[in-house]
């Protein structure tokens, strides 16, 4: 008498298994990393469903888990562990959304790297005052402030006294550095008797057809510096929103 294969084959419940520890895995790292709740609680729900996908690829090895009914109860508890990992992942995602976040850049060289690429400037030998960034959240709207001392970075201080305009800027310039340089009333750039500025507007950059001056848009997204030449400090500001 002739067997009659086995369906599906045992290598179904081992690509089911797969995709598992692959999917919630994903769920797991998300955990660890994005939100401070119990490490043990997101690898355990991350390690069920491969767990269970396992066993059934070696029942079926086995001859004892094969035919339509089996199938069928397959299929219901991968949707069921699917909807499961994708419940977790957003619970995650509110969850890292109620985080208090400390903005402060903790690596002073990051906060250095970060003005050095933006502004093309040689940064060796300033001294990092304050390092702060807010940017988060899916549209990546906040600040970034970095104010660096220049006492002894002689190369950028002589590539900002030759190559960048000297301050004030005129308007619309002189509003967006004193008047608009922060979110809500705290704003970030000083007054300064003699400075140099820089100024990228990354949105015009983005959206070349939106023709409405700099102060009318519904949106600012810029990078401004200033440098104080009284006190040689150079303020750097990202703002997106």
């Amino acid at each position: 008498m002739t067997q009659k294969p086995a369906f599906p084959k045992p290598r179904f419940y081992l690509i089911l298994a797969l995709l598992a520890a692959a999917g919630f895995g994903f769920t797991a790292v998300c955990g660890v990393w994005n939100i401070s709740r119990p490490l043990w609680g997101n690898i355990a729900l991350s390690a069920v469903p491969t767990a269970v996908f396992l066993l059934l690829w070696q029942l079926s090895r086995r001859g004892r888990w094969r035919g339509v009914p089996a199938l069928a109860a397959t299929i219901a508890l991968f949707v069921l562990f699917l909807a499961g990992g994708c419940f977790n992942l957003l619970l995650i995602g509110l969850d890292a959304m109620g985080q208090p976040r400390d903005p402060t850049l903790k690596n002073s060289a990051h906060a250095v790297r970060i003005v050095e690429k933006a502004l093309e400037l040689n940064l060796d030998g300033a001294q990092v005052l304050l390092a702060e960034d807010t940017h988060s959240g899916f549209h990546g709207d906040g600040e970034t402030r970095i104010i660096l001392v220049l006492d002894d970075a002689s190369s950028a201080v002589e590539s900002i006294l030759s190559q960048w305009p000297a301050f004030p800027a005129g308007e619309p310039l002189d509003t967006i550095f004193l008047e608009r340089s922060g979110l809500g009333e705290d704003l970030f750039f000083p007054q300064v008797e003699q400075g140099y500025y820089s100024f990228r507007d990354r949105y015009a950059e983005q959206y070349p057809d939106d023709t409405h001056p700099l102060l009318q848009r519904f949106s600012y997204n810029y990078t401004a510096a200033l440098y104080d030449t009284e006190n040689s400090t150079l303020y750097y500001y990202e703002l997106d929103t």
